[in-house]
């Protein structure tokens, strides 16, 4: 960072902006992941304390959000590897590449959370139709 003596501001390089940009989405993507690991191994561990019994039904849902989840890990790998893509593109120079990469990455990052929302839901709907039916 420089001081410009001029204005009394603070100039911050765009090297030191990218590397925080960076760093704040390999957090982010790391979280998502972490996040939908979690449950999907947390279901497969403890499927038999969650639904000693259960329901076509909760299978159905189960089912469905493993899928979800597993799609979320995906989507993000792809998103890692379009970002790569794309900060090759900008650091050569080549803005008018990166471009149509970043649409499809915001798309996928978008989907992303999406699919985790759903995944997350799915599975406790699952748990919360295998409660009900316990208490019947």
């Amino acid at each position: 960072m420089n001081e410009n003596e001029s204005t009394g501001k603070t100039e911050v390089s765009s090297d030191t902006v990218f590397k925080a940009i960076v760093d704040q989405a390999l957090s982010f993507y790391r979280l998502i992941v972490t996040v939908a690991s979690t449950f999907l191994g947390g279901t497969l561990v403890f499927i038999e304390k969650i639904a000693p019994a259960p329901t076509q039904c909760s299978l159905w849902l189960l089912g469905a959000g493993w899928l979800f989840l597993i799609a979320t890990i995906l989507c993000v790998a792809f998103v890692h590897r379009l970002n790569l893509q794309s900060g090759k593109h900008v650091m050569a120079g080549r803005n008018d590449l990166a471009a149509p990469i970043d649409v499809k990455s915001r798309f996928l990052s978008t989907m992303t959370s999406i699919l985790l929302s759903a995944g997350l839901l799915a599975i406790v709907a699952f748990g919360m139709v295998n409660l009900i039916a316990r208490t019947h």
